[in-house]
């Protein structure tokens, strides 16, 4: 098994039993998936670029990614309907938990300068949404990101089942998320 769900099975849900006060099992907060989603910016949204998103985001998850669509056409954005324009990928079980574990142990430590999530990262209760500005951070890209010359960052979405955004902090900092204090 991964190291996180012995952690939360054996230690988060003792920790969260006294603070929260819980009755049933049933009752505890659990992580239910991470989204990663990576925009393609404007002058790279054609077919020859789509490619190397799709592979960049595989990479990293080590999943594959799904395409997502423009749905209305917007001459502000200088968006045509039916066009690609991102792409996300849904880890659940054993994927998420260890792509979790690597986040935390090899790519937030190589953060330079770097604090802390600040608490408005959680935007509603169950969620939390933080920005990773550079793909440099993870390992797997090392050799290959020169080669793509994609300049966009990396949003990663952590969805939990907590009922309120103090169970979402309590819940993901005992996970291992720093959080400024």
């Amino acid at each position: 098994m991964n190291r996180i769900i012995n952690y939360y099975n054996y230690l988060i849900q003792i920790k969260l039993l006294y603070k929260l006060h819980y009755i049933n099992v049933l009752m505890f907060p659990k992580l239910s998936r991470i989204i990663l989603h990576l925009t393609m910016p404007i002058s790279q949204r054609n077919l020859q670029n789509i490619l190397p998103t799709l592979l960049i985001l595989e990479l990293i998850s080590g999943q594959k990614a799904v395409l997502l669509y423009t749905k209305k056409a917007n001459a502000i954005f200088k968006l045509k309907k039916n066009k690609p324009i991102s792409c996300k990928v849904t880890l659940r079980n054993i994927n998420m938990y260890s792509f979790l574990d690597k986040f935390l142990l090899l790519n937030l430590p190589q953060i330079r300068d770097f604090q802390g999530l600040s608490t408005q990262t959680l935007i509603q209760a169950g969620r939390c949404s933080l920005g990773v500005n550079t793909l440099s951070l993870f390992p797997e890209l090392q050799a290959s990101l020169s080669k793509f010359n994609l300049k966009s960052g990396l949003d990663i979405h952590f969805v939990t089942t907590a009922k309120t955004r103090l169970e979402t902090y309590l819940f993901l900092s005992s996970l291992g998320l720093p959080f400024k204090v």
